[in-house]
């Protein structure tokens, strides 16, 4: 279906921008703190026309995503999708540099140290935290020392889809609400 100016319509014309549910798709959605993925899909046997992705969500259990229509776009075009792998895989290095940092500041600090959420971009990487109290230079170098000595180890990232239910029985796993 196609979604433009708050509601469902059957086609949209060349220059307009509107937001896509496809059936399937393979890319991420902004959520949890990371941007969503970029790309661009063509129309099946009209593979010089692109239709630039660029930004996605969740809406109503949909993923949407946002493009230009560079030529009209109508319900039941098949689509072949093209994924920014560039820039996918530099968000999801961010993304487990978080999960390192909130480690290294946990062993250091202790278990007051608490995520409270994070940013992550293909460019960047925010990490909010609050501690008990202020954090010493040494103590800082301690925890720079420990994530880049869990980098160095070099250790395969393990991944894997699990309803949340189970995901909060694995033990030493924290999750972060975000508001």
């Amino acid at each position: 279906m196609l979604y433009k100016d708050q509601s469902l319509h059957s086609a949209v014309s060349r220059g307009q921008r509107c937001g896509v549910i496809l059936d399937r798709t393979c890319y991420y959605a902004e959520q949890g703190g990371q941007s969503s993925d970029l790309g661009y899909f063509v129309r099946e046997g009209d593979q010089d026309v692109l239709f630039p992705v660029e930004y996605l969500h969740q809406a109503g259990g949909y993923v949407l995503h946002e493009v230009m229509a560079t030529e009209p776009l109508r319900v039941g075009d098949r689509v072949v999708l093209f994924l920014d792998e560039a820039q996918r895989t530099a968000c999801m290095e961010k993304h487990t540099a978080t999960h390192l940092l909130n480690f290294a500041l946990r062993q250091v600090l202790g278990e007051s140290a608490a995520q409270h959420g994070s940013h992550v971009t293909a460019e960047r990487l925010r990490f909010d935290v609050s501690v008990m109290g202020p954090v010493s230079s040494q103590q800082l170098q301690e925890v720079e020392k420990k994530f880049q000595d869990v980098i160095g180890q070099n250790q395969e990232v393990y991944t894997a889809e699990i309803p949340l239910t189970d995901a909060k029985n694995i033990p030493g796993l924290r999750s972060v609400d975000e508001v």
